[in-house]
C-alpha cells in the first residue's frame, strides 16, 4: 500500500502519495530556475490544479505517481521547451481557439459586456454601447439576458482563463507579461461603478420588494373584509358564479402567492447587490422561485381560462330566441324613445349589459326578434304616436359571454332618440329624419333621406346613409359622421369648459356638392372649421385632421 500524505497546490488541498510528491516537488522547484516570479509560480500552480481536475482529482482527492507524470507530459520540461529567450510553454499545444469568460478586471457590473468585448477582441465601450441600445430595443428584456449569461459564465479569474479569453498561448512568457500589465494597468473607476450600480439596484430592487410585500398585504386584507363584493368582482372575470366562489379564492391565492414569490425573489437580488456576492445557493433560489412563480401563473391561467370556456359555452348554450307580434297602434307610431333599462334581475353588480337595439324598417306587420338570455325582457309602451323601446338586461357576469339583441321591424319614423343604449336604424326612402341622442348613446343609420337634423350629445354615424341635407345642431360631446352631403348646416357652441379638446365635439363629412355650408348661421366655404370647442371637417381634409389628433 502506497503511503499518502497532504499538499495544497493554489490553496487547493490534495491527498498524494509519498512518491508522488517528491516528483512533483521536483518538478515544481525545476520551474523555479526560470523564473522567481510568485505570481508566475502561482498560476502554474493553478495549471496543474486544472490539469487534475481533466483528469478526475478534484478537492481531496489523490494524486498518484501517474498523474504527475501525465502533468509533466503535458506542460513538458522546462529545459525541453525552453527557447531561445527561455520562454516555457505551459503544454505541448497552443490554445486551440478562444474560451468565452466574463472579464472582472475592467467590469463595471458583471464583466459580461467586458468578457464579450476581450473575446472579440474590441474596446468594451463598443459592447456597452450596443447593450444600451438592445434595452430600449427590447423594453428591457436585453438585462434578463444578460443576467441569464452573469449567472452560467465563469469568470476569468486565473492567468490561464484570462489568456484564453484573449486567445493566446499559455505560456510561461505570456503569462509574465499578463501580470505585468495588471500591475500597471489598475481599473481604480470599475470597482467605484460597480458599488455605486450595486447600491442603486439593490436599492431600488429592496424598495420594490416592499411596495410588492405591502401591495400584497393590502390586497389579501381587501378581498376578506369585502368578501361578498370581492366574490362579485371576480366572479366576472372567469365567469364561475357564486357556486363556484372556491375556485375564485384558490385562483386569488396562487395570485397572492406568486406576488410573496416575487417579494423574495426582488429581496435576493437586492440582498446579492448589497453584498456584492453571487453564490450557488443564491442562484438555486432565485431558479426555484422563478420557477415556482411562472408556475403560479401559468396555474391562474389555467385555471381561469379553463372556467370561462365552461361557463361561455354553459351561457351561449342558454341563449333563447324569441319572436312575438306588436299591437296595432305601433304602426301609428312616428317617434320612438330607445333607452335603457336595467331590472332586479342580477346576480353580480359589476357587469351591466347595454342595451343594443335594431329598428327595421318594414312594410308587414309589426314585431320584434329577441336574442339573449331567458332573463332579458322587451319592454314597449305606446302613447299615441310616441313608442318607449326598451331592454330589460340583467345584471350579470354572463353578459361578459352573450350581448342581448332586440330586432324591431315597424313604419318608418319621423324621430328618433336614445339613451344610454345602441341603436342601429335601417330605412329605406323617406322625407325627414330627426336623431336626438344623449352622451352615453350611439346611433347608426342607414336609408336615403331628403333630410335629417341631429342635436343632442354621443355619437351618429350616417356614413353608410345617402343624406341630401344635413342638419347638426350639437351640444359639446357630439360626434357625427356622414357622406356627401348637397347642404351642410352645422351649430356648435363656441364656448366650451377650460381643456375642451375640438375632436370631442365635431362633424365629418366626405364632402359638400353645394361647396358652401351654414355655420353657427353664417355662410362660408365648405372646408374644415376648427374651434377651441368643436370641428368641422370636409373632404380629404379629413386624413390631414385625424393624424393631428
Amino acid at each position: 500500500m502506497n503511503e499518502i500524505t497532504r499538499i495544497h497546490l493554489a490553496k487547493t488541498p490534495y491527498d498524494i502519495e509519498v512518491a508522488a510528491k517528491k516528483e512533483l516537488e521536483k518538478y515544481i522547484k525545476s520551474l523555479e530556475t526560470y523564473t522567481q516570479d510568485a505570481d508566475v509560480l502561482t498560476d502554474i500552480e493553478i495549471r496543474i490544479t486544472e490539469l487534475l481536475a481533466e483528469r478526475g482529482v478534484v478537492t481531496n482527492g489523490v494524486i498518484s505517481s501517474d498523474d504527475v507524470a501525465a502533468i509533466r507530459k503535458q506542460l513538458g520540461e522546462p529545459h525541453e521547451f525552453a527557447d531561445e529567450e527561455g520562454d516555457i510553454a505551459l503544454g505541448t499545444q497552443t490554445v486551440n481557439g478562444r474560451r468565452f469568460y466574463r472579464s472582472t478586471d475592467d467590469a463595471v457590473l458583471g464583466g459580461v459586456l467586458s468578457g464579450i468585448a476581450a473575446y472579440f477582441g474590441v474596446n468594451p465601450l463598443w459592447t456597452r454601447l450596443i447593450f444600451v441600445l438592445l434595452l430600449f430595443i427590447s423594453f428591457g428584456f436585453a438585462s434578463l439576458v444578460y443576467i441569464l449569461f452573469w449567472i452560467i459564465t465563469p469568470a476569468a479569474r486565473t492567468a490561464t482563463e484570462k489568456l484564453q479569453l484573449a486567445g493566446k498561448n499559455v505560456t510561461l512568457e505570456s503569462i509574465k507579461e499578463l501580470n505585468d500589465e495588471d500591475e500597471v494597468s489598475q481599473n481604480k473607476i470599475a470597482p467605484v461603478l460597480q458599488r455605486v450600480l450595486a447600491i442603486i439596484i439593490g436599492t431600488t430592487s429592496l424598495i420594490g420588494a416592499v411596495i410588492t410585500f405591502i401591495f400584497t398585504a393590502w390586497l389579501g386584507i381587501s378581498a376578506i373584509t369585502s368578501n361578498e363584493e370581492f366574490l362579485d368582482m371576480t366572479n366576472g372575470f372567469m365567469g364561475l358564479g357564486d357556486g363556484n366562489a372556491w375556485i375564485v379564492w384558490l385562483v386569488f391565492g396562487i395570485v397572492l402567492f406568486g406576488l410573496l414569490l416575487l417579494t423574495a425573489l426582488l429581496s435576493l437580488i437586492a440582498y446579492g447587490f448589497f453584498k456584492r456576492t453571487l453564490t450557488k445557493r443564491m442562484v438555486v433560489s432565485g431558479i426555484i422561485i422563478t420557477v415556482l412563480g411562472i408556475t403560479s401563473v401559468a396555474a391562474t391561467i389555467a385555471i381561469a381560462s379553463t372556467q370561462s370556456f365552461r361557463v361561455a359555452n354553459e351561457t351561449r348554450s342558454m341563449v333563447r330566441e324569441t319572436k312575438a307580434h306588436l299591437p296595432k297602434e305601433f304602426t301609428d307610431v312616428t317617434t320612438v324613445n330607445f333607452v335603457a333599462n336595467k331590472t332586479d334581475l342580477s346576480d353580480g353588480g359589476y357587469f351591466t349589459s347595454y342595451s343594443s337595439i335594431q329598428y327595421i324598417v318594414d312594410e308587414g306587420p309589426a314585431r320584434y326578434e329577441l336574442s339573449g338570455l331567458p332573463t332579458t325582457k322587451p319592454s314597449i309602451v305606446i302613447e299615441g304616436a310616441t313608442a318607449t323601446i326598451s331592454l330589460a338586461t340583467p345584471e350579470s357576469f354572463r353578459n361578459a359571454f352573450v350581448q342581448p339583441v332586440l330586432a324591431v321591424y315597424g313604419p318608418a319614423l319621423q324621430s328618433v332618440t336614445a339613451d344610454m343604449t345602441h341603436v342601429d336604424y335601417s330605412g329605406l326612402i323617406q322625407d325627414s329624419l330627426t336623431i336626438s341622442s344623449d352622451e352615453s348613446a350611439s346611433i347608426t343609420v342607414t336609408g336615403t333621406y331628403a333630410l335629417v337634423e341631429v342635436k343632442g350629445k354621443g355619437s351618429v354615424d350616417l356614413s353608410s346613409s345617402s343624406v341630401q341635407k344635413l342638419s347638426v345642431q350639437s351640444e359639446y360631446g357630439l360626434a357625427v359622421r356622414a357622406g356627401t352631403v348637397r347642404e351642410l348646416v352645422v351649430t356648435q357652441p363656441d364656448v366650451c369648459p377650460s381643456g375642451t379638446y375640438a375632436n370631442n365635439t365635431s362633424v365629418i363629412v366626405e364632402g359638400v356638392t353645394s361647396e358652401k355650408m351654414t355655420y353657427n348661421e353664417e355662410v362660408i366655404p365648405a372646408s374644415t372649421h376648427e374651434t377651441s370647442c368643436a370641428t368641422v371637417v370636409v373632404s380629404s381634409d379629413e386624413d390631414q385632421y385625424s393624424h393631428s389628433l
